[in-house]
């Protein structure tokens, strides 16, 4: 009867290693998954295999190179549109140089100044909302963030009440979240 338990224990235990070893590829499935949710495109999900786990893992290598090539072309797209936006922008500054009337030049000048700096800030609204690379991101006081949004948009910043608690801290690229609040403020 013990060699009967016994047998039976060390069924059992060689059951529970062989279940934990074949679970493995799952934890690091997700670990894989949490890299690249985490904004890290550069793991590979290719596993050799027919089982189940290498299917979904092949799936999601397909998947995840698909996206790149998405993410790929709307880059492209929006560096071309950039482009093909600043092309008349910087046309009509040169433009507006050759006004006779100096009050024409002024207006003209501070409506091509303002298409430039929209340009640029739907250039960086694209990176926020891209945000591929989370090594600029860094801790930083909401309060900070705010008050430089407000610096940006270049408004008195004593009639701008924010209920934020005190010593709140955020994670962000300081410059582009700053940017981003300033539009929100621009825009209210």
């Amino acid at each position: 009867i013990i060699f009967s338990y016994l047998l039976l224990l060390l069924f059992l235990v060689a059951l529970y290693l062989w279940i934990i070893r074949s679970l493995k590829p799952l934890k690091i499935l997700q670990q894989q998954i949490q890299k690249v949710a985490d904004g890290d495109l550069s793991i590979s999900f290719k596993v050799k295999g027919s089982d189940e786990i290498a299917l979904i893992s092949n799936e999601l290598e397909a998947t995840k190179e698909k996206i790149n090539i998405i993410l790929e072309s709307r880059t492209l797209f929006l560096r071309n549109l950039m482009h093909e936006l600043k092309t008349p922008i910087a046309k009509g500054t040169i433009a507006t140089q050759m006004l006779s009337s100096e009050k024409q030049k002024k207006r003209f000048t501070s409506i091509f100044s303002r298409l430039e700096s929209l340009v640029t800030e739907f250039a960086l609204i694209e990176e926020i909302t891209s945000v591929k690379d989370k090594k600029k991101f860094k801790q930083y006081r909401l309060v900070d963030v705010i008050d430089e949004a407000i610096d940006m948009a270049m408004i008195d910043g004593t009639n701008v009440c924010v209920d934020i608690p005190a010593g709140k801290m955020i994670k962000v690229d300081f410059q582009m979240y700053a940017t981003a609040i300033k539009n929100m403020i621009d825009n209210g």
